[in-house]
């Protein structure tokens, strides 16, 4: 049995600090704004038992060496550092000539010492720079002004639609952001951010970048070495090679192919490959991996779930599930979201929203849905998720952001495509004049819509053959999420299963850094007044947001 802690337990740490500084030509001084308190307590008493001297006092001493912010800009610490001298008569005087003395660096140098135990150089990609300034990147800014470009901070705040000039750009980008997510952990995260950030900055550009100079002060760009030695290799020699080899690269390519399975991420794709699994028989063979249900089906239905499901398609099932909300709950509202309502041709999946006019009238419509549509041999496979919706999910943000799903009652499904209505929808199109390119099968696919897997794993000489063929069957298999909305909370549902991924993101954002409010898939909760916003149409929660609004087909960031 173990000795009972002492009630001074919690002091104990400030004993423990050592009182010996290792490294007396450094003294470093950490801006608290943006820095929870918790955690700016943290970073001080971290660097002492370092052994780095770390300055306490708010007069800014002349021989502090270097400023550690968590802000963007030099501007911005020097705005931090003057609000806190703003008692002292020369505080705006003190705040500059310190800027100028000292080291004005990011938190990754803070970082960076903290891991090697001394102190590391500072480079240039440490230092906070100024703000850029904004320059125009088309012949005329009356051409800027027209095309509703703008280099702002949010990606939320300018208009980025479907087709874009910068797709070989992009393409690149997002592979290097795939690739740094397949990896996993937080710091590749992190990247996988930062690329996705530098590709939805150059989908908004109106022209086609040249040169460098199109995107040297582009604000999501400023600090990305990475995404420009690329682009630059782009430019210049039109191809990359760090690209190429990341395409071609087997781990890649399996890890592709693993994370194509329904219900399978990259962290456990990861763990099958280090098993020395290659295809997805092995994984079926494999006497150590045990697959759950939806994995399985994910394997059974490999090749239907990754050929993208046209709009067509998502059209049929959408009248299939009308027709049966209409029986159960007359006037059902039932949209087809995420990128077909931004203008996509074909997806991934197709996303059902379904609320009605009444509140409360769609609590028990979902387990109806499902029999009638079980009864029609329609589904394959469900995976129900009860809504978790409690009014603390708007006060305490923190929570609902730890996840990417919100607490909707919803289905993720197998759906059982009719093949002949898919045919009978084209026939009905063809007739009512549609072109022959809305009637197609799969078309213009993009960063959200998956190429088919099979075509890969030809090129890569992984056999998946006879593994979730469809010629003998009179139906496809479609992934298919069903999501019910209680009509109080339904634009901000709508939003949020409008998309795009980087969009939500860059206005939630926006709205915490900005606005001092915390939006979700729920609501909008002011966290200065202490309420909920409420919103019958997006328009309203852009008003709520001082924000131009945005049609959905132009929020392809």
């Amino acid at each position: 049995m173990s000795a009972p802690m002492g009630k001074n337990r919690k002091n104990r740490g400030r004993n423990e600090e050592p009182t010996v500084v290792k490294f007396q030509d450094v003294n470093i001084f950490i801006v608290e704004r943006k820095i929870q308190r918790v955690r700016f307590e943290h970073l001080k008493k971290l660097a002492r038992r370092k052994g780095f001297r770390v300055a306490d006092s708010i007069e800014l001493d002349e021989d502090i060496t270097h400023i550690v912010a968590e802000l963007d800009h030099r501007e911005d610490v020097l705005e931090a550092i003057s609000s806190k001298l703003k008692a002292s008569k020369d505080g705006q005087a003190i705040a500059e000539r310190r800027l100028e003395s000292a080291e004005v660096v990011c938190m990754d140098w803070f970082t960076a010492c903290m891991e090697e135990q001394k102190p590391v150089e500072v480079k240039d990609e440490h230092r906070l720079k100024a703000k850029p300034k904004v320059v125009a990147i088309c012949p005329s800014s009356e051409q800027i002004r027209n095309s509703g470009y703008q280099d702002a901070r949010f990606a939320c705040q300018r208009r980025t639609p479907l087709k874009h000039h910068n797709k070989l750009l992009t393409d690149a980008l997002e592979s290097l952001e795939k690739h740094a997510e397949f990896l996993g952990g937080d710091q590749n995260q992190s990247r996988a951010l930062a690329f996705r950030k530098a590709s939805a900055a150059l989908k908004a550009l109106p022209k086609p970048v040249r040169s460098m100079r199109d995107v040297q002060n582009l604000y999501d760009l400023r600090g990305g070495k990475h995404c420009k030695k690329v682009i630059q290799e782009l430019i210049e020699d039109g191809f990359s090679t760090e690209i190429d080899n990341i395409r071609e690269d087997k781990w890649f390519q399996t890890m592709e192919v693993f994370t194509g399975v329904f219900g399978c991420g990259a962290a456990t794709s990861r763990k099958w490959y280090d098993k020395d699994l290659r295809t997805l028989k092995d994984v079926l063979d494999a006497p150590d991996v045990s697959l759950t249900k939806e994995q399985r089906k994910g394997v059974e239905f490999y090749d239907d779930l990754n050929t993208p499901v046209n709009r067509i398609e998502a059209e049929v099932i959408r009248d299939l599930v009308v027709e049966e909300t209409e029986r159960i709950l007359p006037g059902t509202t039932v949209v087809i979201t995420g990128g077909f309502i931004r203008g996509k041709e074909s997806g991934h999946d197709v996303d059902l929203l379904m609320s009605h006019p009444e509140d409360g009238k769609e609590e028990s419509l979902l387990a109806k849905l499902l029999k009638n549509l079980h009864k029609r041999e329609l589904l394959e496979y469900t995976d129900i998720q009860n809504s978790s919706f409690t009014k603390e999910v708007l006060s305490r943000p923190a929570q609902a952001r730890r996840s990417h799903l919100d607490h909707y009652e919803r289905c993720f499904s197998i759906f059982r495509l009719p093949k002949h209505l898919i045919e009978q929808k084209k026939h009905t199109k063809k007739q009512n004049g549609s072109s022959d390119a809305e009637t197609s099968a799969v078309k213009d696919i993009d960063d959200d819509s998956p190429a088919p897997k099979q075509m890969k794993l030809e090129q890569t000489n992984v056999d998946n053959r006879g593994v979730g063929t469809s010629e003998s069957r009179s139906w496809v298999a479609r992934r298919v999420d069903l999501i019910i909305a209680p009509a109080s909370q339904y634009a901000y549902a709508l939003m949020g299963w409008t998309g795009s991924r980087m969009f939500n993101r860059s206005i939630r954002d926006y709205a915490n850094k900005e606005m001092n409010m915390t939006l979700t898939s729920h609501g909008l909760y002011d966290k200065v007044n202490f309420k909920s916003l409420p919103a019958d149409t997006e328009e309203d929660i852009f008003n709520h947001l001082k924000l131009e609004y945005r049609e959905p087909v132009d929020r392809n960031c």
